[in-house]
């Protein structure tokens, strides 16, 4: 059976950040797709889903080069465990 994963950003706009922009950039880093949709429940807020488990290079980008506090960051926890190859 396939198992799909989404990675979901909100609240961007909190941060001055256009969803559409950070999307695009996460886009060419792990060349995914990604779609922005209105964040359920709201009118004006967007969120953004790019293609797989793409928390790791999320919580890099928003760290390092948009510079956000790692305390407004959640679910950098979820980042997969770089494991040993065989």
């Amino acid at each position: 059976m396939f198992r799909m994963q989404v990675t979901i950003i909100k609240n961007l706009e909190l941060y001055g950040l256009d969803p559409v922009s950070v999307g695009s950039l996460l886009q060419q880093r792990v060349q995914a797709s990604f779609s922005c949709t209105v964040l359920p429940g709201t009118k004006d807020k967007v969120q953004v889903q790019i293609q797989g488990n793409q928390v790791s290079q999320t919580g890099k980008l928003l760290l390092e080069h948009f510079k956000i506090p790692r305390k407004y960051i959640n679910g950098l926890d979820l980042a997969g465990k770089a494991g040993k190859k065989k």
